[in-house]
């Protein structure tokens, strides 16, 4: 079957999740900066966008025109839009119904709104002409938020109706799932311990991170700079049950608890197992040179983490602080090395520092150094991904916000045999 996956706002980071989670054996048919189309065995599509971080909306491919249809003839895909609006829709209830517009190239030219609006309202008519109430969804440009498709009930009480345009054609598909944003927000700002001005971990951002992983549920995962709780708490949600967390300063250990419960108290709404209590989680307070004191060696699968990123503001002269964060950094590999599981892998973020134009990458000291503990990056983007035109096999993925001085560079790091 043939789905499509709206890409996040970092596409290289959605692929790269994507192709960490879907089954084995699925293959990309298209990709753009702003579409996967792939395809795979049938998804539960609710179930795997409540488990995504970097994916907005995903649905299924309903129509590949066997003529070609020219994107500027839009009015030919009008009845075959009507078609699946009335397929989909409850019986005799009001039809809402929307339509979204995304290039599946680089130099491919997107209708305008007026074009689109045009086309919906030549549905709408059709609709009409049989007897339906509809009501036409629209927004300020060609796309649907997936907060609209939601709050518009687009989802079960109609459709939206996402038009993917190449240079000669157009290929439709029909939403099926969006992302949590009510849910995300929630857990963001409704948790008892947040503060941002020591930093705090996207929400969306831990999630990836989980999924990158890869990891069996069954896994035991540890984050040994937990701060917030926020990565236990994600790979909570996801079903993991065997989690640890650490952190050197007592008061984010008590954070984290604080917000693990309060987590397990919205259960129901947040859809946390009834099975997964805090029994499952261990929490110390330890500096990470000293994990190995604390764990057992050779006892963790899994360590997704953020450590401490150093300064956030200015970086002029603090070459000495760039250092010190090194020497952390392979402190804390040379831990995981002890208690991480032969073959085991770590999802860790790098900072990246902004100086003038120029890049301080702190991943450039590290890596020689724990590639002779026996860590080995690997490949986030498939080798059949390598065709697109802008993307290029990596064994890093930079994340990062408007204006932001720190960067964030995501390595998968898998343990092998020392050199």
């Amino acid at each position: 079957m043939q789905y499509f996956f709206i890409l996040g706002r970092n596409p290289e980071l959605s692929l790269a999740e994507l192709n960490a989670v879907l089954p084995l054996g699925w293959k990309p048919i298209t990709v753009s900066r702003a579409v996967l189309i792939a395809e795979c065995d049938v998804l539960q599509a609710n179930v795997l966008m409540h488990r995504l971080g970097g994916v907005i909306k995903m649905g299924e491919i309903i129509l590949q025109p066997r003529e070609s249809v020219a994107p500027a003839a839009l009015s030919k895909v009008a009845p075959f839009i009507f078609n699946e609006i009335i397929r989909a829709a409850p019986k005799d209830k009001k039809i809402f119904f929307g339509l979204s517009a995304y290039a599946l190239s680089e130099k491919t030219r997107l209708p305008s709104l007026h074009q689109v609006r045009e086309l919906g309202l030549d549905i709408k008519r059709l609709l009409q002409e049989q007897q339906y109430k509809a009501r036409f969804v629209t927004a300020k440009d060609a796309t649907l938020s997936s907060v609209i498709v939601k709050k518009e009930k687009l989802l079960n009480q109609g459709a939206e109706v996402v038009l993917l345009y190449s240079d000669n054609d157009i290929i439709i598909g029909r939403t099926v799932a969006v992302q949590e944003f009510e849910e995300a927000s929630v857990r963001d700002f409704g948790r008892p311990v947040r503060e941002m001005s020591v930093g705090m971990l996207p929400i969306q951002l831990a999630k990836i991170m989980v999924n990158l992983a890869r990891a069996p549920l069954s896994a035991t995962l540890l984050d040994p700079f937990c701060g917030f709780g926020t990565v236990l708490a994600e790979a909570r949600l996801m079903g993991y049950q065997n989690l640890i967390g650490s952190d050197v300063e007592q008061d984010m250990v008590n954070a984290t608890h604080k917000n693990l419960a309060w987590l397990q108290g919205h259960a129901r709404r947040f859809s946390v197992s009834r099975e997964s209590e805090n029994r499952f989680i261990r929490l110390l307070t330890a500096p990470v040179e000293e994990l190995s004191k604390h764990l057992s060696p050779h006892s963790v699968d899994v360590i997704v983490t953020e450590p401490y990123l150093g300064p956030t503001r200015e970086i002029q002269n603090s070459k000495f602080k760039i250092q010190n964060l090194v020497e952390l950094y392979i402190k804390a590999f040379r831990e995981f090395a002890k208690i991480l599981k032969s073959g085991g892998w770590v999802v860790f973020i790098f900072p990246v520092f902004r100086h003038g134009r120029a890049q301080i990458k702190t991943s450039d000291a590290v890596l020689p150094k724990i590639k002779n503990l026996g860590f080995t990056p690997i490949q986030l983007l498939p080798q059949q991904f390598s065709s697109s035109y802008f993307l290029r096999p990596t064994y890093s993925i930079t994340y990062s916000r408007p204006n932001q001085r720190v960067l964030r560079e995501i390595f998968v790091l898998q343990l092998g045999p020392k050199d």
